[in-house]
């Protein structure tokens, strides 16, 4: 059996209602199959990537989102799956089958997208994760699959769901989803996971969380203060902060991964919110993705050399190492740059707040 690139596409799928279909995962920058889960799983669309898994190529734009993750030192989800111990069962269990045949599959873990019903709109976000974008830029999504379609799935072999948003916590959609495993039992057997952006602890939704015996919390917060404010459009910190706690206190500090997306908005001013999270545990840092004008190319390099002598002194500590080494990759485009100016302003006139009031390390740059 030769093995694949990505042992994905027979082991984990994304599925939800916006997207219209399904992908082999979160990160996946393919084609999307339109239909049901069930469609999916005996495709000629799953089958032709598998192939192209197998002979090791033909996924250079579908897993370019795993591809830059490798590049910058961080762990990547497709290293995650080939690590992962229920995986390696499933794979050991296929040493003597035809791994192209028809109807091979065995899904482990379980993106879910349920909605892009969303409280915030953010920077680096686009219209099919946030209904508040989709609305500003007068988009209505349709809806192709059925909201439950996920019952078509054999469940009992699942060992985790990571729901993704918009934002998990006032998605009715994803309650019902929630709702539906505890009735399988599935609460005490499968690991959730979510991305959330910690605007919202009410009562139901914590009380939703507490059925389940194996939790895992990434909370996205991109920055700090005026910094996350003027990214994530709509977001009060102070209510975000207390949030915050809330979730430490009630899912448990070990189980909560704060997470960082890298981009032109919060690196240039790193010095102003870094020590927030070298205070925590469990963070990540994310180059951006799809949107090349905010990447680190668009920032001068004299900004970032100046940026590599303060990180330089928390080197030892993983998502410092990663955010240097993006800062070394980086290749200042003058092109970008005027992409960023222009992009930036037209969008302030839409949204109020200004990046100058951030600070003015900004006014260098935009």
């Amino acid at each position: 059996m030769h093995k694949p690139y990505c042992w994905a596409p027979w082991v984990h799928l994304q599925h939800g209602n916006v997207m219209g279909g399904t992908t082999p995962c979160c990160e996946w920058s393919g084609d999307i199959h339109k239909g049901s889960i069930k469609d999916y799983l005996y495709s000629k669309h799953l089958r032709k990537i598998k192939k192209n898994m197998v002979k090791h190529k033909g996924y250079s734009k579908s897993c370019q989102n795993c591809r830059q993750q490798e590049r910058v030192g961080n762990l990547s989800r497709r290293q995650i799956l080939h690590q992962d111990k229920y995986v390696q069962t499933v794979v050991d269990s296929w040493k003597d089958k035809d791994i192209l045949q028809p109807g091979l599959n065995n899904i482990v873990y379980l993106d879910y997208r349920p909605s892009n019903l969303c409280n915030l709109k953010c920077r680096m976000c686009g219209y099919k994760n946030s209904s508040m974008i989709a609305k500003e830029q007068g988009i209505e999504l349709e809806i192709s699959v059925p909201a439950e379609d996920y019952k078509n799935l054999d469940m009992s072999k699942l060992k985790g769901v990571h729901v993704i948003g918009g934002e998990p916590s006032i998605q009715q959609d994803l309650y019902n989803f929630l709702d539906y495993c505890c009735d399988l039992g599935l609460n005490n057997t499968l690991q959730l996971s979510f991305t959330t952006n910690a605007t919202n602890t009410n009562k139901t939704w914590m009380d939703k969380l507490s059925k389940w015996k194996y939790l895992k919390v990434e909370i996205s917060l991109d920055g700090i203060g005026p910094t996350m404010e003027y990214i994530r459009h709509g977001a009060s910190w102070t209510t975000i902060e207390k949030n915050c706690v809330v979730y430490e206190e009630v899912v448990g500090k070990d189980k909560i991964e704060y997470s960082i997306v890298a981009t032109v908005y919060n690196i240039p001013n790193v010095e102003d919110w870094a020590h927030w999270f070298l205070k925590k545990n469990n963070v990540t840092i994310w180059p951006v993705e799809g949107i090349p004008h905010q990447t680190l190319d668009a920032i001068p390099t004299g900004i970032l050399n100046k940026k590599l002598k303060y990180l330089k002194s928390y080197k030892s500590v993983a998502w410092v190492n990663n955010l240097i080494n993006m800062i070394k990759m980086a290749k200042y485009n003058p092109k970008l740059n005027q992409e960023l100016k222009y992009a930036t302003f037209k969008l302030e006139k839409k949204r109020p707040g200004s990046i100058y009031e951030v600070n003015d390390v900004y006014k260098e740059i935009i």
